[in-house]
């Protein structure tokens, strides 16, 4: 079965019995919603209720709990409440309610946020018109069904890890409300951190956050959202003491500096930057503070070069234009304007990190050619972004609906749909102002492009998609598989080549630029098309059919490595049934929606090999809907391999 943390055999639980038994599972719950088991920055924000029986009004919708106002159903819960408490007092829902419907056997977990919203009212006359009002909005976080599950233990593990989403979000992609995180939890007030055997009070600072909460039974990503907890916190005078109580309870734990590094990357990778606060300053500060050993000069501007390559690369593919409200949601464009500024005031300091020296083997010379990868690919989004117009903070119409506290203020809604009405502009700071560089560097950073990688690179996007979500109906909600690839296209390859060399300093010598552009025109990139989608996708999911909006010749280059490995931890008994060498994380593979790519049905699944041959088909069974474990949903019916004989997939369950 899959699991939200790792089972661990040394750990014993105090309860036994089988998760039908209600005295069991109400224990249960009563012991996952401890105050222990939370951070509360402030003393008295959180008030719990203690158990009680409720008649709420209730209907689920394709996965989505339905306002009030939009039902005329009600059911009979036992709940477990926790109000949120500020100065206007209690919140009119419950912040976070676990409710036990006993007649179906099943746990709901529900969450509430303070919201913009509009209702409709009786003017007179049989005149009725809407307004605006403020209200709390119930969100349907999961569900756990009993009989689904043969151990107390196991519903345990479930009831952890969507408790833990209600506060994080239930995605790392926050297209819909419910995955994107709690403001609390955005504004550093408020993390869920479940730790056995702990005592009567909930966390209060940062130090007991990484003292109490970091523990081994954590799991990576859980380990990666108490760090964002830590560092959304803290102000500046706590950030040299929480990064050496991080480091030094981490390596307590067994870990290294090497998984140090891996977690600062995750935690941009999994990160919501809105509403847009002072996190990722901060963030960057402590991952320069706990560095470590001899080279940590080096790591960090790798580091910072990692942050700046990943960024283009989504910007690339989700452009401000084309998406993001037409650049009302600008963070990431932020984001890239931060670590770009920390990287030019290394590059001033220590200029050789990034110039070639004679004595620099191949190794080294490709480390400081990547660098200067970096510092290109930024120069070169932040100038086609320089003077867009923008919202006076980046949002989004959902995010722009959350009532948040002081200082944080609601963008004017036209700010956001009329591009017209915006005053403010992307990047004050011109970016030859702050490109303060030599001009040799500059010149290095063109001649580069004399290596095939580096041309490759002006053109390289990654995409995302859910493939397993197909047969999902339009809107409801898709938390399966979120599935990355690397793409390319000419044009935009073209388009980046182009604004490079209308700039001396990096084409110093203008009759290079035809031979550039040559290079440019016979550079062979190997990859499988990605079709014009005939239809709209559906609305909240991500698709590839956006790749076909932000250029019309985007080729797919491979599935990456996580997503591989996170595919066949799901169905295991892919490579056992069937012997596919070429499935491997390790080999350049290809796993894509089969309707992507080519007109076939969209309930397939094709896999290409390293030389982006077709080596197999299969078919998402939606039969027995879909069945959900550790955050991750998938077919209940598993997959069929479309061979000589079909076999049957099961995932891990």
């Amino acid at each position: 079965m899959l699991a939200f943390r790792a089972r661990n055999p040394a750990v014993t639980r105090p309860e036994a019995g089988l998760p039908t038994d209600l005295e069991n599972v109400r224990a249960l719950i009563s012991e996952t919603m401890l105050p222990a088991h939370f951070y509360v920055r402030q003393a008295g924000a959180l008030k719990w209720q203690p158990p009680c029986a409720q008649e709420v009004s209730w209907e689920i919708y394709h996965g989505r709990l339905l306002d009030p106002a939009h039902t005329r159903e009600s059911r009979q819960f036992e709940a477990w409440n926790i109000f949120w408490v500020d100065a206007e007092g209690r919140s009119a829902e419950p912040i976070l309610s676990v409710k036990l419907d006993k007649d179906e056997r099943q746990l709901h977990v529900v969450r509430a946020i303070h919201c913009y919203a509009w209702e409709g009212y009786h003017a007179g006359d049989n005149v009725y018109l809407s307004r605006e009002i403020r209200k709390w909005v119930r969100e349907l976080v999961g569900t756990i069904t009993l009989r689904d599950f043969t151990a107390l233990e196991e519903v345990r593990d479930e009831l952890i890890c969507l408790l833990f989403q209600a506060g994080v979000g239930a995605s790392r992609l926050p297209l819909t409300s419910v995955e994107a995180p709690l403001p609390a939890f955005s504004l550093g007030e408020l993390a869920y951190v479940y730790r056995p055997a702990a005592g009567s009070e909930p966390m209060r600072s940062f130090r007991d956050l990484i003292q109490e909460g970091l523990h081994e039974e954590l799991n990576w990503l859980e380990k990666t959202k108490l760090l964002e907890a830590v560092l959304r916190g803290i102000d500046q005078e706590e950030e040299k003491e929480a990064a050496e109580l991080f480091i030094g309870r981490w390596l307590a734990l067994g870990h290294d500096d090497k998984e140090f590094v891996t977690l600062c990357r995750n935690l941009f990778n999994e990160v919501a930057l809105s509403p847009y606060t002072e996190f990722v300053d901060r963030a960057l500060s402590f991952v320069n503070l706990a560095m470590r050993g001899p080279d940590r000069d080096e790591d960090y501007v790798d580091f910072l070069s990692y942050l700046l390559r990943q960024t283009a690369w989504h910007l690339t593919a989700y452009d401000l234009i084309t998406f993001h409200h037409r650049g009302a949601n600008y963070p990431d464009a932020l984001l890239l304007d931060s670590v770009l500024q920390r990287y030019l005031s290394h590059l001033e300091r220590q200029p050789d990190l990034f110039s070639n020296s004679p004595s620099d083997d191949p190794a080294r010379q490709r480390r400081k050619r990547i660098r200067r990868r970096a510092l290109r690919q930024a120069w070169l989004l932040r100038q086609i972004y320089e003077g867009l117009p923008v919202p006076d903070a980046p949002t989004s119409p959902g995010e722009n609906n959350r009532i948040l506290p002081a200082p944080h203020q609601r963008v004017p809604e036209e700010q956001i749909l009329q591009p017209a009405m915006r005053t403010k502009r992307l990047y004050e700071m011109p970016t030859d102002r702050l490109l303060q560089v030599s001009d040799s560097l500059l010149a290095q950073c063109g001649l580069d492009l004399q290596n095939a990688e580096e041309l490759q690179e002006l053109g390289m996007a990654i995409f995302l998609d859910r493939p397993l979500g197909v047969c999902k109906a339009p809107g409801e909600p898709d938390r399966t598989p979120l599935f990355s690839y690397e793409a390319w296209s000419r044009s935009i390859a073209d388009q980046r080549q182009e604004l490079l060399l209308k700039d001396a300093r990096f084409c110093p010598c203008p009759k290079d630029a035809a031979a550039y552009r040559q290079a440019l025109g016979n550079l062979p990139v190997s990859g499988v098309p990605v079709r014009q989608p005939p239809s709209s996708q559906r609305p909240g999911a991500v698709s590839l059919a956006d790749a076909a909006k932000a250029a019309n010749d985007f080729i797919l280059l491979r599935t990456t490595r996580q997503t591989v490995q996170a595919f066949l931890d799901l169905f295991p008994a892919l490579n056992k049934r069937v012997k596919m060498p070429y499935l491997d994380p390790a080999k350049k593979v290809l796993i894509v929606n089969a309707a992507a790519v080519a007109e076939a049905g969209e309930e397939k699944l094709w896999i290409y090999d390293d030389r982006l041959s077709r080596r197999l088909e299969i078919q998402i069974d939606p039969s027995q809907g879909y069945q959900s474990r550790a955050g991750i949903e998938y077919p209940a019916a598993g997959l069929k391999v479309l061979t000589a004989e079909p076999i049957v997939i099961q995932a891990t369950h």
